[in-house]
């Protein structure tokens, strides 16, 4: 709990080198855009299994957290880690720059519970929200705080005859006024190096302003200009490769090496290991230098968001790009960003992420130019607000041919797509349909050619099948769907696999072909638990699905379960369709269990909720069903005869409307 510069990093990356306890490491490095749960918790355990502590057969070596974090979530990281063969030290770099209430409860989890095989180590500038007197009266606690690392007239002595420096004169009065803070004694070095004689250091004082002052003039001036040019340009990023620094800076392949000359000549710029070979740039120094690159050189900040935006993008980094490209306010690359590859991620895990980089987006404008209203469409999507996604979706069709030529084919197919995914959300089976039905179209065309097309034609095939389903063409869905699932096998997008399995089984279920039913809904929740996806609304079909095996196979108490988890998976009910399909069958549900006051009470609910939009056909006929099941439970034939209206056809929910009449005609004395 030290300030910047006392040498925690340092410190403790020393202590993990000298060996203190048997077992594994495993170390990350967190900044302020990873105070966000999946982020958080997916950096911990790829720090995990790098640290070769975890097995290919334990719980972690496959656990992705999705973008809900919850503290079942949590419990099998733990449990994971109980299961670890032999003791891991998991070292938070950087903690205080996680602010999430959800991220601190996890980690105060992880604190609570007695784990052998568990040690933690914080890093942080401020004392962290956590609940940490039990561990220190139980003894469990070690704090080192600046008293502990503040550097000794030895320490201090030694470290700066390393230097070939001498202030044996001026020791006490450097000490006294650094109070042995690291970086200001290594501040300090290196103005005696320039002025031998000290006379300088009455000026010294350690706050951030001077400090910033030294940090421009003793190590930024320090540096040849192409190194200062180098540190300038680079210091738009968060983490850096010498690949990645060249990209940005224009230079001519010496990113790397100038980046291990940085490192190795001080503590600013820190080596974060790892494939690639990442650093990263001290706060206070990337600071300074953003701050100087905004003063000097405004006009080419823009330009380096944008080859940065350009590098992310080819290395397949869409929320980094994404980022970049909104900080350039450079919006015909962000909608070409959004056209070729984004999008598809905009329905994955990475939608919060990407939501956030897209909030940055400007205020509306009436004249924005037509890329911008593109953008807000996507942003919409990230964020689930389909109350405000039509009216940019509706603004971006209209601006569609002002976009340059090269884009607008695919910005074609993102729109039938954003159409149709809003369809989804105000329950219109049609737009559905014909949305999805017209991008697939052109991407069988020759007109269009992204490098999402596959991910694109995955996600228009899930949808259409939704809307054939949904719309009462329970064969023509299936159909739908199942190529949609083929395609989502070929490019291993796994939500709208979840999504398109989901829906099938659905169709099983309604068919009566139970087992069917079931091994999808079992696959799909499989693969939804194993991501920690299973609150996302993309999974709610399948909690339907699983619902309904239960209820046609006569426990309704399951049925009830896994419709409560199922609503629980649609706090923003964004997804209307499978959402109302849900609540029908919840009152069927407690008919079934003979709960007839609370299943006419919440049928009448459902009547009045949707009284402001027109369900598709195949809802409507289930809504008619339940009620008449309803009526039926009630002793009302009558009405439930009145109710059904029986067509002459071959369909599955056909069948179960003359199941239902025929118990009607029973009960009428018609048998």
């Amino acid at each position: 709990m030290l300030a910047a510069g006392w040498g925690k990093t340092l410190a403790a990356a020393a202590w993990a080198a000298s060996g203190p306890t048997a077992g594994k490491l495993a170390w990350v490095s967190l900044d302020e855009g990873d105070s966000e749960p999946r982020l958080f918790w997916s950096y911990v355990l790829t720090a995990l299994r790098r640290s070769g502590a975890v097995p290919p057969e334990n719980d972690l070596a496959e656990l992705v957290p999705g973008p809900a974090v919850d503290e079942e979530m949590i419990r099998r990281i733990l449990y994971g880690i109980s299961q670890l063969p032999e003791p891991v030290v998991l070292v938070l770099d950087d903690f205080h720059n996680i602010h999430d209430a959800d991220v601190l409860s996890g980690v105060a989890m992880l604190l609570r519970y007695q784990l052998p095989q568990r040690r933690l180590v914080l890093i942080t500038r401020m004392d962290p929200v956590l609940s940490l007197h039990k561990l220190r009266l139980s003894g469990e606690l070690t704090e080192i705080r600046a008293a502990d690392l503040a550097f000794s007239p030895g320490e201090a002595t030694a470290m700066l005859d390393q230097l070939g420096v001498s202030v044996a004169v001026q020791l006490a009065q450097l000490l006294g006024r650094t109070e042995g803070w690291a970086a200001g004694l290594r501040l300090a070095a290196l103005t005696l190096q320039v002025d031998p004689s000290g006379s300088r250091l009455a000026e010294y004082a350690a706050d951030d302003g001077v400090v910033a002052d030294y940090l421009a003039d003793q190590v930024f001036l320090a540096q040849p200009p192409p190194l200062r040019e180098f540190l300038l340009r680079t210091s738009i990023l968060e983490r850096v490769t010498g690949e990645l620094a060249d990209a940005v800076s224009g230079g001519e392949h010496r990113g790397h090496q100038y980046l291990e000359r940085l490192a190795h000549a001080n503590a600013f710029v820190m080596s974060l290991g790892g494939a690639g070979h990442w650093y990263r740039y001290h706060p206070m120094l990337r600071a300074m230098l953003q701050h100087r690159l905004s003063t000097e050189q405004s006009e080419t900040v823009p330009l380096l968001h944008r080859r940065a935006a350009l590098w992310f993008a080819a290395h397949d980094h869409p929320v980094e790009a994404t980022r970049h490209a909104v900080s350039a306010a450079d919006w015909a690359l962000l909608s070409e960003l959004l056209v070729t590859r984004v999008v598809g991620r905009l329905v994955s895990v990475e939608r919060q992420a990407l939501g956030r980089a897209l909030d940055k987006l400007p205020p509306v404008d009436g004249e924005d130019p037509a890329e911008v209203h593109l953008c807000r469409a996507a942003r919409c999507l990230a964020m689930s607000d389909f109350a405000a996604i039509w009216a940019h979706v509706s603004r971006a069709w209209e601006t569609l041919p002002q976009l340059e030529p090269h884009i607008r084919p695919g910005a074609q197919v993102v729109l039938h797509l954003l159409s149709a995914i809003q369809g989804r959300g105000s329950g219109d089976a049609t737009a559905l349909i014909n949305h999805a039905g017209r991008a697939l179209e052109l991407l069988r065309g020759a007109a269009v050619t992204l490098p999402a097309a596959e991910e694109y034609a995955a996600i228009a095939s899930n949808l259409r099948g939704m809307g054939l389903l949904w719309a009462g063409a329970e064969r023509e869905a299936e159909t739908s769907l199942t190529q949609a699932l083929a395609v989502c096998d070929a490019t291993g997008v796994e939500l709208p696999w979840i999504n398109a399995l989901g829906h099938l089984g659905l169709c099983a279920a309604g068919a009566g072909r139970l087992r069917e039913a079931h091994e999808r809904g079992t696959a799909a929740m499989t693969l939804a638990d194993g991501r920690g996806w299973n609150t996302l609304e993309q999974v709610s079909t399948t909690y339907l699905t699983l619902a309904l095996v239960s209820m046609h196979r006569n426990d309704p108490m399951e049925a009830e379960r896994v419709l409560q988890l199922g609503l629980a998976a649609q706090p923003t009910r964004a997804d209307r369709l499978p959402l109302t399909g849900m609540l029908v069958t919840r009152v069927r549900v407690l008919t079934a269990r003979h709960r007839l006051t609370p299943a006419r009470r919440r049928l009448d609910e459902l009547k009045h909720e949707i009284a402001s939009w027109r369900p598709p056909e195949l809802l409507e006929r289930w809504l008619g069903l339940a009620e008449a099941e309803l009526d039926l439970a009630e002793g009302d034939a009558v009405a439930a005869l009145r109710r059904l209206v029986v067509r002459d056809e071959e369909t599955a929910i056909g069948d179960q409307e003359r199941a239902c009449q025929g118990r009607a005609l029973i009960l009428h004395g018609r048998p």
